[in-house]
């Protein structure tokens, strides 16, 4: 049996005119798909993510501002303070404990100013 990361599957490809630039190349964008069947907990979390945001304005407005606030660690280049800090949203704590997956730990240093 495969391991679950073996079933995930990527794809990416060099765009020259992007309507959005989430990672710059000097040269336009790169675009990536990630495809993982369906059964996958961080599938089953995404997607999830996805229609109670759609459905309800509480659960979308806490992983906006959670996400927001989170992203002060991108712009400090820390991708994994990031991630943790972005675990604080109540909609994805009650969704990986909902779907068995284990949260990354807090970011280390807080937010940077």
């Amino acid at each position: 049996m495969k391991k679950e990361k073996d079933k995930k599957q990527w794809y990416q490809r060099r765009v020259r005119e992007a309507v959005v630039s989430t990672q710059s190349t000097g040269d336009g964008a790169i675009f990536k798909i990630q495809l993982t069947p369906a059964d996958l907990g961080p599938t089953k979390l995404l997607i999830e993510t996805r229609d109670r945001c759609n459905n309800n304005p509480e659960d979308f407005e806490d992983y906006k501002s959670t996400k927001i606030e989170a992203a002060k660690h991108l712009e400090a280049g820390n991708i994994m303070g990031y991630k943790g800090a972005k675990m604080a949203s109540k909609l994805l704590q009650e969704l990986c404990k909902k779907h068995g997956i284990k949260k990354p730990g807090p970011p280390s240093g807080g937010p940077p100013k």
